[in-house]
């Protein structure tokens, strides 16, 4: 019999405070709808964003000029041309000269001079590719990433196989792409 009466009770209680947290339900949702500002998309907001995109468009034409002046300098280093696993160069330049813009040590990182400054970087493996047409590996370190791609396909010469393809470097304000070839075991 007490459960009973304590059950009733309590659905009492709470058919009184339904009714009150229906109206404070009720109110929350009147204030949101007010205060929410409902504004028209006009011609003017809509020259606004277009300045936004051509100004991104003149940065892009800014970036490109600056490419020109970026040089990868041969990684002179005896010790680490030795060292060193992968290497690559120009694809204009003779792999027999032994003159390397790019040096990746045991896969998982690398070396490479831009305007004369060393840039050591890190393999970054949850951003690096395989297709069924290339390998793309993303190295990063010091503010810069390159990203390079290589053909699957195999060329074989007298000393062993290399492999053709690109290193894109960005980085403070600057993004560039080389043609590359070398020795490699990617």
């Amino acid at each position: 019999m007490t459960f009973v009466i304590r059950y009733r009770v309590r659905a009492n209680l709470f058919g009184k405070y339904e009714k009150m947290i229906k109206q404070i339900l009720l109110s929350i949702t009147a204030i949101i709808l007010i205060s929410c500002n409902n504004q028209e998309i006009s011609n003017d907001n809509l020259h606004k964003k277009d300045t936004t995109i051509i100004s991104k468009a003149k940065l892009s034409e800014t970036v490109s000029a600056i490419d020109t002046s970026i040089k990868l300098d041969f990684i002179a280093d005896s010790i680490k041309l030795k060292i060193g696993g992968p290497r690559y160069t120009y694809d204009t330049t003779s792999l027999e000269s032994n003159k390397y813009i790019f040096i990746a040590y045991a896969t998982t990182d690398g070396q490479i001079q831009i305007n004369g400054k060393e840039i050591d970087c890190i393999k970054d493996p949850s951003k690096s590719l395989m297709t069924q047409d290339s390998l793309t590996n993303v190295f990063i370190g010091q503010g810069f990433t390159l990203i390079l791609t290589l053909s699957h396909r195999l060329i074989e010469y007298e000393n062993g196989h290399f492999r053709r393809g690109s290193l894109e470097v960005i980085g403070r304000g600057f993004q560039k792409k080389f043609s590359i070839w070398g020795k490699s075991s990617f």
